[in-house]
């Protein structure tokens, strides 16, 4: 999990830059940590612009809409 944390440390910030990533964090799937970008919109141009893995971590998308306080 300490690289997982490490390389989504180092590249959130640019992530968080791309149009319709609202968010960036850590998933666990297969019982192996990953990458996980949170997304408003499903939209496969959006999709095409995020990576598959970084650094050799595997790299999920998860659509959860727009993000709003309450």
């Amino acid at each position: 999990m300490e690289k997982a944390v490490k390389i989504k440390e180092k590249y959130q910030n640019e992530l968080l830059k791309i149009p319709g990533v609202v968010g960036v964090g850590i998933g666990l799937e297969n019982n192996e940590y990953n990458i996980r970008i949170l997304v408003s919109k499903d939209d496969k141009e959006l999709l095409e612009k995020l990576p598959e893995q970084l650094e050799g971590v595997n790299v999920t998308v998860k659509y959860v809409g727009e993000i709003t306080e309450h």
